[in-house]
């Protein structure tokens, strides 16, 4: 029997940050979503910076504006639940409370960004799955003064 283990442990040690999010590997596109949207609540949201978050991924390099998430991860997800029974699929829904974002907006001038802080509405779309799978729009219901 241990030598069975001593076999799979590298394989079950390699397959384990594949189920770090919901859904384990069967949901790529929320993994991903939450990889660009969502900020961990061991940050310091008022010290946020829009310089070095738009700058530390790729995918954001370049682009015009961006959202940030402040939540935990079950919030955004529960955002397609519908009273928490049953999922919203492959619909846009929007969120019924508001969440703490950070908008990071490209200066005028392509150097930088602004950041603004606040307390919006999101509307989600979740997939087919009913995972969210991006951010469709934000209704702001108050600014966060910096």
């Amino acid at each position: 029997m241990a030598s069975v283990l001593n076999g799979t442990g590298p394989v079950l040690l390699m397959l384990l940050p594949l189920c770090v999010l919901p859904g384990c590997s069967e949901d790529l596109t929320w993994q991903e979503f939450m990889k660009q949207y969502h900020l961990s609540l061991g940050l310091d949201f008022s010290r946020l910076n829009c310089e070095g978050l738009m700058g530390a991924m790729e995918s954001l390099k370049g682009k015009a504006s961006h959202t940030f998430i402040y939540a935990i991860w079950s919030q955004i997800e529960d955002i397609c639940y519908r009273d928490g029974l049953d999922l919203y699929e492959n619909v846009r829904v929007w969120s019924k409370k508001p969440f703490k974002i950070l908008t990071c907006e490209r200066l005028e001038s392509g150097q930088g960004y602004r950041g603004t802080r606040s307390y919006s509405y999101l509307e989600l779309h979740c997939g087919l799955n009913g995972f969210p799978v991006s951010l469709e729009d934000t209704k702001v219901k108050k600014k966060i003064s910096s």
